[in-house]
């Protein structure tokens, strides 16, 4: 791409439990450009970030990485999955009262039958 924009940069640091993939996301952006990257952010937070990239530009070959403790690393990883493992069954129950809602106002008694008989692990067939 010969421009990456990078909109929001005070987010990259906003959340300590997504602090490496945010990180990692601005980083990529800003390597990935063969032409211009353009960064844009408020506040005290995009001025911190800024000055960390103008310092990387002034001298590359001091760049370094701070590493989050291993134990804080899992325990943000842990609960990335947990957040996602609590979404998707969220999503799951949600669909599931729909579904539920859908079912009961059917007048097709025989299609109702088949849907459920599909969602108790039989085959779906098409019958028309």
């Amino acid at each position: 791409m010969s421009v990456v924009y990078v909109i929001g940069f005070e987010q990259v640091d906003s959340n300590s439990q997504e602090i490496v993939q945010e990180r990692n996301q601005a980083f990529t952006a800003m390597t990935r450009t063969r032409g211009w990257c353009i960064l844009t952010g408020v506040g005290k937070p995009a001025e911190d970030l800024f000055a960390e990239v103008q310092k990387i530009l002034a001298d590359p070959e001091q760049i370094t990485f701070t590493i989050p403790d291993p134990k804080s690393i899992k325990r943000n990883l842990d609960n990335l999955e947990y957040e996602r493992r609590r979404n998707r069954i969220k999503k799951a129950h949600d669909l599931a009262n729909q579904l539920e809602r859908i079912l009961s106002e059917m007048n097709d008694p025989a299609l109702r039958k088949q849907l459920i008989d599909k969602l108790s692990g039989g085959t779906l067939e098409n019958k028309t």
